[in-house]
């Protein structure tokens, strides 16, 4: 569903360089279900794998999957996308020690959207869905999200 949400997200923000900074409410919730859907997903990876700890994690715990899953090394390619940046490494900053730059703007929005609601914009959200691909292609390698096959 997240996809098909971007793609429609997709009919009315032309996938391009020059409409990153694009911000709306469509795209908060979509981040905000995205964002969610992610932490979902390292919340199981964790649990399955006996983390200690009582699922109250944060990033710093989510991070920890860097050993594993080599998240920070994935690429997803936009090919519809118009301008420099059609790739996208949404875990990038799990080979250092920065934040990831899209769910900052989530939890920013999260706690205060009046004053961070242009946080939630296009760059961020497809970051995040490019995020939420990985992390599952990371965890379900044959899977295909193109076709919906294996």
């Amino acid at each position: 569903m997240i996809q098909e949400d971007l793609i429609k997200i997709f009919n009315y923000i032309e996938p391009s360089d020059i409409n990153s900074k694009t911000y709306s409410h469509r795209i908060h919730e979509l981040l905000v279900r995205t964002c969610i859907e992610v932490e979902a997903n390292f919340t199981a990876i964790l649990k399955e794998n006996k983390y200690p700890g009582n699922a109250d994690w944060t990033m710093k715990d989510y991070r920890k999957t860097e050993q594993s899953h080599y998240l920070s090394h994935y690429e997803v390619s936009l090919p519809t996308w118009k301008g420099t940046s059609n790739i996208r490494m949404p875990f990038k900053q799990f080979s250092g020690t920065s934040s990831l730059p899209w769910y900052k703007a989530y939890n920013n929005t999260k706690h205060d959207r009046h004053q961070n609601f242009e946080q939630a914009n296009f760059e961020n959200l497809v970051d995040a869905v490019s995020g939420l691909a990985v992390l599952m292609a990371a965890q379900f390698y044959t899977w295909s999200f193109s076709t919906g096959s294996t």
